[in-house]
């Protein structure tokens, strides 16, 4: 340290420890690092008696270790290791990953068809270019109820937390109340039961440190860094708003328009230049691509929705249930006759979403990714169902119809559990065309994945309940229920 930077590293001042030869790693660490820190450590505290023949004295020299430096691999040694035998924590091992992995990859089906990129099969992909938006669809979307029974309770509660805490601050809209409900929950991941720095320290020591030094690597500023996304985004607004994701989809987007492997990078600034020109220009022009839905002769129905087809070209007779239930919202004019319906099969939401219905994705072959269950909101209250069909009805001959959904609803989420994974885990019961409800179309918020959800033997060995359950789990960056 007491030489500078531009000849620090030159090979004149570099005095090597030590060589452990190959070819193949030594097991045992400790065998070549302890002894080499330890003779450090000696002189540190000893000194080193150096006889200077220029000046005809002995002095006494005391080296320090400034920094200890590794490369990748070697650094977590250099750390220090700590037997996983006695970790509580590590679950997803052996059978268990091997199970879980292959429940991913059952569960695909069941996520929207909007999520481009569903999570493959950890287990046996996830060193295969596993992509972020898997990653994230699976730590923040799935983990949490496949950990449910699986990892010990207090892990479990503190690990949902966390993922509360996250995905309430990747939405792109959020209230005041919301960023402090997730900056309670970033806190909570570390804390369990006080929000301040001593509790922390003291719970994460509990759960993982437990005091033990060689576990004082743990703590990672990552951690630290949590503490701060809550108040950041009071300062500045969302964080995923001023993330590194445009400057990324960009480069994305431009070298997938290479086409001159000889020159690549000369074609690429062409590229970026070309770009440029375009959009500059269309900017000028105030010209903007065709943001409207897709499909054929859309209906537009207000505030951003549209109903598309295809559309059922025959109207039918409502069944008894439909009937009953459209008479129960006084949705029926006895003067009319038997009323008749057309059915839609698709809604476009104002947030980009397209909703589909059963009444069409039953009769599509092969396998279907799920798009048809939707978030609702109604005078606040918050429900999620099963889209059957869309449709517009008239409810006199001087008002222009209006367009509904009739929607088989999920049951109350288990209160319980819900308290338990602070909001993360909303689990319900569900039977596809039982509890049917009429709702406007602009009631309709978001498309949400409903995925099955059995209960771990050991829970149901203890409750001896039974009952297939159903897990409710909302888009990344799409507004979330927390209450």
């Amino acid at each position: 340290m007491d030489l500078p930077p531009d000849i620090r590293y030159k090979k004149q001042y570099l005095i090597p420890g030590g060589v452990i030869p190959g070819p193949k790693k030594p097991k045992n660490f400790d065998s070549y690092m302890f002894p080499g820190l330890a003779h450090v450590n000696s002189m540190q505290k000893d000194g080193l008696k150096v006889w200077d023949a220029l000046e005809n004295r002995v002095f006494v020299s005391r080296p320090f270790e400034a920094c200890g430096t590794a490369d990748g691999p070697g650094l977590t040694h250099f750390s220090g290791l700590d037997s996983k035998d006695n970790w509580p924590w590590v679950v997803l091992v052996d059978d268990a990953w091997t199970l879980t992995g292959k429940m991913v990859e059952l569960l695909r089906q069941h996520l929207p068809g909007d999520i481009t990129h569903p999570p493959r099969n950890p287990a046996a992909k996830i060193n295969s270019s596993y992509k972020s938006e898997e990653f994230c669809n699976y730590v923040y979307g799935m983990l949490p109820a496949l950990l449910y029974g699986l990892l010990p309770d207090d892990y479990w509660m503190n690990f949902c937390k966390f993922v509360r805490g996250v995905r309430i601050l990747l939405q792109r809209k959020m209230t005041f109340d919301e960023i402090i409900a997730a900056h309670h929950s970033l806190l909570a991941f570390i804390i369990a039961a006080h929000h301040s720095l001593l509790a922390f320290i003291i719970e994460f020591e509990l759960l993982y440190v437990q005091r033990k030094p060689e576990r004082l690597h743990f703590i990672r500023p990552c951690l630290h860094n949590l503490i701060h996304i809550g108040p950041d985004t009071l300062r500045i607004g969302p964080l995923g708003l001023v993330s590194q994701l445009t400057m990324e989809r960009m480069i994305g987007s431009l070298t997938a328009e290479i086409r001159q492997p000889s020159n690549p990078y000369g074609n690429l600034s062409e590229r970026a230049a070309r770009r440029s020109q375009i959009n500059a220009l269309m900017a000028r022009m105030d010209v903007t691509p065709d943001s409207g839905p897709s499909g054929w002769n859309p209906v537009n129905i207000g505030e951003g929705y549209h109903l598309l087809g295809p559309v059922n070209s025959r109207p039918r007779h409502f069944r008894d249930e439909e009937y009953a239930v459209l008479d129960f919202f006084h949705l029926i004019n006895p003067s009319e006759g038997v009323p008749r319906v057309s059915e839609y099969s698709r809604l476009s939401l104002p947030n980009g979403q397209v909703a589909r219905s059963l009444w069409r994705e039953a009769k599509r072959a092969g396998p279907v990714r799920i798009t048809r269950m939707v978030k609702i909101i109604e005078n606040g209250v918050t429900k999620y169902g099963e889209v059957q069909y869309y449709f517009r009805y008239q409810f006199s001959s001087n008002e222009q119809p209006v367009a509904l959904a009739m929607v088989s609803l999920c049951g109350p989420p288990d209160r319980d559990l819900l308290e338990k994974s602070s909001n993360v885990l909303w689990a319900c019961s569900f039977k596809s065309g039982d509890n049917l409800a009429v709702f406007p179309a602009h009631c309709l918020r978001s498309v949400v994945a409903v995925l099955p959800f059995p209960k771990p033997i050991r829970k149901i060995q203890a409750s001896g309940d039974t009952t297939d359950l159903f897990i409710l789990r909302e888009h990344l960056g799409k507004s979330c229920a927390i209450s």
